[in-house]
């Protein structure tokens, strides 16, 4: 691999990467050098050891006002085989584990907020670096709403690219307004209920001014609900802070090395030989 490092930031969604490493080979355990094995590929891929981890908390302050939000998911959980449902708890264990030891071992400073998302954490990554590029990593739509010339998303379980370019010309509005199109049509993902019969399509109209009739009528009528809603959706939630000094983390190149053995992560280790990730001096 090229020794050559560049200014891209990589930001994870670390559950988002570990439970797509997880649903790709769901009938094995689910490892620490798993999940290494995932990063090292989009490491190498990008050529940038510049790494943001962002973690969800357990708590929710959109729950706390949106008692149905992501109750869905719940739902899914309670539905599944008890043998697989136990390898989802302990692929959600190594996650906490990752944030709360594995990743602080090897110098890296989990990024996480009591009561926000991963999301926000990657929302509030992209604020403060606006003029470095950026690559985020992870599998959620609502996320296009920060892409912009120097914000890219990728999305490992569809092998897709995501640019503002792109968005532009499927939706045929700016990145920017996709939280507005959540507001007004929901999310069906999060459960969170949008203007009645107003979908995704119904919402653009209504933000380019075309939309008429009865759509119109009932949008114009849920201003409350679309503002609302504006509050759930839009990233970052607005009790996201600045991220700390020091993000990126320092370490010697023998304590990371001794970190690969106490974890048990070669994969993260030999594939990186000569290309130790101290990425702070960068900053």
């Amino acid at each position: 691999m090229s020794k050559k490092r560049n200014d891209l930031i990589l930001i994870l969604d670390v559950p988002s990467v570990a439970q797509w490493t997880f649903w790709r080979e769901s009938h094995i355990p689910f490892t620490v050098n798993a999940f290494f094995a995932s990063v090292c590929r989009l490491v190498k891929e990008y050529e940038s050891m510049n790494v943001l981890w962002c973690f969800d908390d357990i708590a929710s302050l959109r729950k706390s006002v949106l008692p149905c939000y992501k109750e869905k998911r719940k739902e899914a959980d309670s539905k599944r085989d008890p043998k697989l449902q136990e390898r989802v708890i302990q692929c959600r264990r190594l996650i906490t584990q990752l944030r709360d030891e594995i990743l602080p071992d090897f110098g890296y400073v989990p990024i996480w907020q009591p009561g926000l998302e991963a999301d926000d954490m990657i929302a509030a990554a992209c604020k403060q670096f606006r003029q470095r590029r950026k690559m985020i990593i992870n599998t959620d739509s609502d996320l296009w709403q920060l892409l912009d010339h120097q914000t890219t998303m990728f999305s490992p379980s569809q092998k897709q690219y995501y640019t503002s370019n792109w968005f532009e010309r499927e939706y045929n509005i700016k990145p920017k307004w996709w939280s507005l199109v959540k507001a007004i049509a929901g999310c069906t993902s999060d459960n969170v209920p949008g203007v009645p019969g107003v979908g995704e399509k119904s919402a653009i109209k209504y933000i380019l001014g075309t939309l008429t009739g009865k759509k119109l009528e009932a949008t114009e009528s849920n201003m409350e609900l679309i503002y609302f809603n504006r509050e759930i959706v839009k990233l970052p939630h607005k009790a996201a802070v600045c991220l700390p000094d020091g993000i990126f983390g320092t370490i010697t190149e023998n304590d990371w090395k001794a970190a690969c053995e106490r974890w048990d992560v070669d994969i993260w280790a030999n594939n990186l030989d000569g290309w130790f990730p101290n990425a702070g001096h960068q900053f």
